[in-house]
């Protein structure tokens, strides 16, 4: 598990007046950390890790979404 809690990507996306992330927001993050996860994945296989999934969620702490998680299950 990789951590980021200032991925800076992430810290345009738009909030509604509440506080929450609307569905254009969501929408951007998965797009935006799509990159990323591929970054990771195909690093990983040209090291040699056949059987390798990424896959990544992202925080919101009511002003910015600027936290993220990557998982990485590399099995044998």
């Amino acid at each position: 598990m990789l951590r980021d809690t200032a991925f800076s990507l992430l810290s345009h996306v738009p909030s509604s007046a509440s506080g929450s992330v609307n569905e254009v927001g969501r929408l951007y993050c998965i797009k935006v950390l799509a990159y990323p996860c591929g970054l990771i994945r195909g690093f990983l296989k040209a090291a040699g890790y056949t059987n390798v999934v990424v896959s990544c969620d992202f925080n919101h702490d009511g002003k910015n979404v600027d936290h993220c998680c990557f998982n990485i299950t590399i099995s044998a």
